[in-house]
């Protein structure tokens, strides 16, 4: 509780949120970390899990491929399923369980917030979430916070910041938060909430140019390396972002 600060800037506290991460498990489906004993005889099918949502996000990065209209001597459709797969090396890829508890007497909404506005950063993420459990937000072109209503048996699928990168921000990563929601009283709801959220990432080593496309040139679009002394990979710009995130220092 209150490790992570999302929205350094603008939080006292950091988040009121709890969290486990899974890495990357092995490809018989061992974790590569230390697991709770209460977790632990659910390994099996949190490693499925993970592993079915690894193969949807692909899926998804072949579509963005197509419509991005990569040429087939690129990679064409199959542009980023390469360096998507675990087998051409780690990642950073994440399976993440997050608790909300209920806000606290202390809890200040003008100061507090369950996850502060962020950018998600990796290539996209895919979050499940339970029916009525509110208070995800997305931030809207004019400056305004916009609830994100909760589908039920629908998938949240939201772009990170590295497909916004190598499409030179023709695909926008969406800036998001958490909040504790208010009841019809206009009061803070006491609910508790959870969720469940894939983080999918490019294998470490890959680079963070612009990508073949004809729409992305046609726009003139620009990478994250344009101001650059150096390619960043996406391992580098990862642990740019947890070092700001953690208040971890060189």
């Amino acid at each position: 509780m209150l490790s992570e600060t999302l929205d350094p800037p603008n939080q006292k506290r950091g988040d009121f949120k709890q969290a486990m991460n899974f890495g990357e498990f092995t490809a018989s489906g061992e974790p590569q970390q230390p697991i709770t004993a209460a977790l632990s005889p659910h390994i099996p099918a949190i490693a499925a899990f993970s592993a079915q949502c690894a193969a949807l996000s692909r899926r998804i990065m072949r579509l963005f491929a197509q419509a991005l209209k990569i040429a087939p001597d690129a990679g064409g459709k199959e542009y980023f399923t390469a360096c998507h797969t675990s087998a051409n090396g780690p990642s950073g890829s994440i399976m993440r369980l997050l608790y909300y508890p209920a806000a606290p007497p202390d809890f200040d909404p003008a100061s507090d917030i369950r996850a502060g506005a962020h950018s998600d950063y990796g290539s996209l993420t895919l979050l499940f979430q339970h029916r009525n459990e509110t208070g995800l937000e997305i931030l809207s072109p004019n400056g305004g916070w916009n609830p994100v209503p909760v589908v039920p048996e629908a998938i949240c699928v939201n772009i990170g910041d590295l497909l916004s990168y190598w499409t030179g921000g023709l695909l926008r990563s969406t800036i998001h938060r958490v909040v504790v929601p208010k009841d019809q009283n206009g009061d803070l709801d006491k609910a508790e909430r959870y969720s469940m959220v894939y983080f999918c990432h490019p294998v470490d080593t890959t680079p963070l140019v612009v990508i073949p496309s004809e729409m992305v040139r046609a726009r003139g679009g620009r990478g994250a390396n344009d101001t650059e002394r150096k390619v960043l990979t996406a391992a580098e710009h990862l642990k740019s972002r947890l070092a700001a995130t953690y208040g971890w220092k060189n």
